[in-house]
């Protein structure tokens, strides 16, 4: 038991070794370049709406990847369970899909909703688990918009409940599934960063796979990643009986 207990301290303190590298690496290059602006910023004489815009852009990523995180470790340490409550995912999704299907027109996306004649109860953490979601589907509108088409569903299961996203596009090899649901996991550059919204680029933190594995850890479920022949399909079951009771 004292070996057992040795090894799981020494790979939380790998753990956190690996968290603090990949947020210095992920945090320097838009701190870098923030600076870069606001000193540009101030050596010229008339301001440049541009690159207002281009400073903006640059802080929001920085705050949004600074609350993911923050997100994450409040998932890990179990801090939510004394607000579950009674969620009707197939009622979550289509609310989803409804604030997204504007994005996904924009990148050429049909959105498509897969839910059950009736609705889809769980006992979960509606704003933690919707933003789980959301994160998801943010990752498939952003990697998989090639594939036109990305599937929401919910439905029940033998076991409990099930949350999927599914979309069409390159999707993530089996031997790189564990790396993509470590928290500020890398894959590669081409996946590191990918084309947006009218050809900007959009740099990605690798914490949205990771805060919807936390979620589903903290009900005391589980996420999967799957081939979709072709793309990725992300998967959250969620057990009958909560990890609150």
């Amino acid at each position: 038991a004292f070996n057992v207990m040795l090894a799981r301290v020494e790979s939380v303190l790998d753990e956190l070794r690996a968290v603090t590298d990949g947020l210095a690496h992920d945090l320097r290059s838009p701190l870098t370049r923030l600076k870069a602006r606001i000193d540009k910023l101030g050596q010229g004489s008339v301001v440049d709406a541009a690159d207002l815009a281009a400073v903006s852009a640059e802080a929001e990523s920085l705050l949004a990847m600074l609350d993911n995180s923050l997100e994450i470790s409040r998932a890990e340490a179990g801090i939510g369970r004394d607000s579950f409550d009674a969620v009707d995912l197939s009622k979550m999704v289509t609310d989803l899909a409804d604030m997204y299907e504007p994005l996904a027109e924009d990148a050429g996306v049909e959105l498509q909703v897969q839910l059950g004649l009736s609705p889809v109860l769980a006992h979960a953490h509606r704003q933690l688990l919707g933003r789980a979601l959301a994160n998801l589907i943010d990752n498939a509108l952003r990697y998989g918009a090639a594939g036109k088409v990305i599937e929401l569903a919910a439905r029940r299961t033998d076991t409990g409940v099930r949350l999927e996203v599914s979309d069409h596009g390159p999707g993530i090899p089996a031997s790189q599934r564990r790396e993509a649901l470590r928290r500020y996991g890398r894959l590669d550059a081409a996946r590191g960063t990918q084309s947006g919204r009218g050809g900007k680029r959009v740099q990605g933190a690798g914490l949205g796979l990771s805060l919807a594995g936390a979620v589903a850890r903290l009900h005391g479920g589980t996420i999967t990643l799957a081939d979709n022949q072709p793309g990725l399909k992300v998967a959250i079951d969620l057990p009958i009986v909560p990890a609150a009771e």
